[in-house]
């Protein structure tokens, strides 16, 4: 566009906000990633999205898109992967600085634990009727904890 002079103006879009983990949606395979769409009406704009993930258990990976709505979804992750979100959105013209955003992606739930055992005790004297008895079970790997479990 010109302005009065009759000299161009570039105009960049707004500078999109930081990108953040919808809760909403998200699960522990899959990731729905979200930022503010700025109003721009000179031209259309999208949105090249990096992200940097790693897994909990050390494996890194990265992937780029381009985008043209505020958001991108992930599937197949592993729960509290970190994510580094950086998104930059651009217009025909000019692209904006970059906007990056840090999570961990959201927990699971623990499988239902394994070999459940239980152990009778009987009173030992015949003059009282109480009966006790100890429930066992083979502790959770962290993988199918979905992380470190405190409480069963």
């Amino acid at each position: 566009t010109a302005d009065m002079t009759g000299n161009d103006i570039i105009v960049a879009p707004p500078i999109p906000g930081t990108p953040a983990l919808n809760e909403d949606t998200s699960n522990s395979t899959f990731i729905d990633i979200t930022w503010n769409q700025p109003t721009f009406n000179f031209s259309a704009v999208f949105y090249s999205v990096m992200l940097d993930l790693t897994s909990p258990f050390g494996i890194e990976n990265y992937v780029e898109k381009i985008v043209n709505t505020n958001s991108i979804q992930l599937t197949d992750q592993t729960f509290y992967t970190t994510v580094v979100a950086n998104v930059t959105a651009y217009s025909l013209w000019l692209p904006t600085s970059l906007v990056t955003g840090t999570f961990l992606s959201p927990p699971k739930l623990p499988s239902k634990v394994q070999n459940v055992r239980v152990y009778v005790y009987f009173p030992i004297r015949n003059d009282t009727s109480v009966v006790s008895a100890q429930i066992v079970w083979d502790g959770l790997s962290l993988f199918d904890a979905g992380g470190v479990v405190e409480v069963y």
